[in-house]
Order: structure tokens, then C-alpha cells, then sequence
């Protein structure tokens, strides 16, 4: 079986810098779009580690739902809708417009969009029985990785490293996806808390969670004006760094932990570190600007102002700051450099 090459990272983090630069390595087949199939509510994770005698049907329509890729939704048609053939044949036409619009406005070929017909109806026809929560966690686990090696020959091949990105909740899941993905090698990277926060303030990702809150409970815990969406963000990032901190101390995972503004900052050598940690051969193609990665456009997502710090009363992010530098005193134990 190929090995998955898992791309993780913290919201915002800078993952789609390593992404865009592993992806154009010879010796590495990108499956295109952050891999939702295991994560999500109702998807694998939760078929292996809670079993379900229902089948898939809601967590499938779930995702295909806010995954909003037209390829997919008419294969859920294909598979579960039991309407009258007019009906039908209306849905899978709206299905036709929604795909012609996408494919002028990111261009697909056609491998690519069998590739995502074939993932999807693996999902569609998986073998429910093989989930009961009456069978036992080992027999849950093999039929997950059944189900992975079959998504691999539809993507790739036993000569490539298989990448895959986002395909993890960090912290959830633990029980089974290492076994589900075996063998994997865990890439989880991290950034500057301060210029995280920035971005996730600039780009409106920090009012996400509030907005999307059905009973508007999070305003009435956390508070509703920026400062209290910010802290809210922090203790969440900070629970995030926590749980890579624990992993990067027992040194219990195939994972290697990527400083954002180092990987940028010092390209090359981070690069040539993160081939051997995958097991990949050097051959001067990443010494280039060529593909969709260029650490000079990166470069400028580095040192952002910070100027919403003034929200915050002193010392708010003193706990989430010390968490930080535990993880680069961690990094750089384990990688025998002297900490900064």
C-alpha cells in the first residue's frame, strides 16, 4: 500500500505552503481537496470508533451537501434518490449547469473527475454490516483501512506517496486513524500564534463560529464584541498546540512538526529536513519557484501587525504565548537544535 502523506494544520496555520510545495514532487500523488471523507460528522472516523447500524446516509449527505461540488452531488443522486424519473432528470440538469459554471471557473479533467465519482461511491456502497457497533474495534478498523486501500487505487499507485490534506480533526479519532492510514507520516504545521490570530481576524475566519452557532450559545458563554471572539480563538489555538506538544514530548506518531515562518524563512533546508522525514529523493526541483508554491509570496504572510492586541487587557495571551514556546523548545530538542 502506498504511503499517506497527512497534511494538518491549525487553522490558518500556513499546511497549504507544505501542500503546494510537496505537490510538485515527482514521487507524490495529491488527492485534490482537503480529504473530508474521515473527519466529519457521520464519515469513517466516527463509523470505526462509534459504529452505526443506520449506514452512512446522513453524514454522506452532510458532506456532499457543504461540499458543494456538483460531481458529487449527482452521484448521491445516482445512489439514494428515490424520486419520479421527471424529478430526477431536473435535479441532474441543475447538476449539469453547476458543473459546466465550475469547470470554467477552475478547470477539471476528466481523470480528476472520475477520480471524485469513484471516492464518492465507495463512501456510498460501503459495507454498513462491517460498522456495527456490536463488532469489535479491530474488525471496524480493518474494514476502514479496506476502504482506504481502495481510495488509494483510485488516486494513486504503490510507486507514490499519497497526500492528503486535512484529513484528521486533531485529538479526535485517535483510537483508530493511525491504524486506518498505516503507513502514514503525520506533517502538522504550526505558525506564529500572533500573526495567526491576524489572519483568522483579517479574513473574518474568527467570527465563523459565532455566526454558525444555531442557538447562539457561544455569544452567551464567551461574549459577542471582538475581544471576547479573539480570546475565544486563543483558547482554542492554544488547545490545539497543547495536543501536538503532548505527541511531540512521547514521540508517539510518524510526525514531523513544521514552524510556518521557518519553512519560509529557510526553504531549502527545510525542505531537504522534511524529504527525509518522507522518504523522498532530493532531485532540485524544489529549489525553484516553479509549481504553485513560491516562498516569496509566502514570505509576505510573515511579521503581520498585530495591531489588535490593543482589544485585549495585558497579559491575556501570556498562557497561549508559553504554550508556543514550549512547542519550539520541543521542536527544537527533538531536533537537537538549540531553542530560540
Amino acid at each position: 500500500m502506498a504511503p499517506k502523506i497527512l497534511i494538518c494544520g491549525l487553522l490558518y496555520s500556513g499546511s497549504s505552503a507544505i501542500l503546494d510545495a510537496l505537490s510538485s514532487h515527482p514521487e507524490v500523488k495529491e488527492v485534490p481537496g482537503e480529504f473530508d471523507d474521515f473527519r466529519r460528522d457521520g464519515m469513517i472516523g466516527d463509523l470505526v470508533e462509534q459504529g452505526s447500524d443506520s449506514g452512512t446516509v446522513m453524514g454522506l449527505a452532510r458532506y456532499v451537501l457543504f461540499n458543494g461540488d456538483p460531481i458529487m452531488k449527482l452521484a448521491l443522486l445516482r445512489d439514494y434518490h428515490n424520486a419520479d424519473r421527471l424529478e430526477t432528470m431536473f435535479w441532474r440538469f441543475v447538476g449539469f449547469l453547476r458543473l459546466a459554471a465550475s469547470i470554467i471557473k477552475r478547470p477539471r479533467s476528466l481523470a480528476e473527475i472520475r477520480r471524485r465519482k469513484k471516492r464518492l461511491r465507495l463512501l456510498a456502497r460501503l459495507p454498513i454490516n462491517h460498522f456495527s457497533p456490536s463488532s469489535p474495534l479491530e474488525a471496524r478498523i480493518g474494514a476502514a483501512r479496506e476502504w482506504m486501500s481502495d481510495v488509494t487505487s483510485v488516486h494513486g499507485d504503490s510507486k507514490r506517496a499519497l497526500m492528503l490534506d486535512q484529513p484528521l480533526m486533531l485529538g479526535n479519532h485517535s483510537s483508530s486513524w493511525p491504524e486506518v492510514f498505516s503507513p502514514y507520516k503525520l506533517i502538522v504545521v504550526v505558525r506564529h500564534p500572533l500573526d495567526q490570530i491576524t489572519e483568522l481576524i483579517e479574513k473574518g475566519v474568527i467570527d465563523f463560529e459565532f455566526r454558525s452557532s444555531i442557538t447562539g450559545s457561544l455569544p452567551l458563554i464567551h461574549g459577542s464584541d471582538q475581544s471576547s471572539k479573539i480570546m475565544y480563538a486563543a483558547k482554542a489555538l492554544e488547545v490545539r498546540l497543547e495536543w501536538v506538544l503532548s505527541h511531540l514530548i512521547k514521540n508517539d506518531l510518524e510526525m514531523q512538526v513544521i514552524v510556518f515562518e521557518d519553512f519560509i524563512l529557510d526553504f531549502e533546508n527545510q525542505m531537504v529536513e522534511l524529504l527525509k522525514f518522507l522518504n523522498l529523493t532530493w532531485t532540485g526541483w524544489a529549489s525553484t519557484s516553479e509549481g504553485r508554491f513560491d516562498p516569496k509570496v509566502s514570505e509576505k504572510n510573515t511579521g503581520l501587525n498585530h495591531k489588535w492586541l490593543d482589544l485585549l487587557p495585558p497579559g491575556s495571551l501570556d498562557s497561549l504565548m508559553r504554550t508556543w514556546g514550549n512547542v519550539i523548545s520541543q521542536i527544537k530538542a527533538t531536533t537537537g537544535e538549540d531553542p530560540r
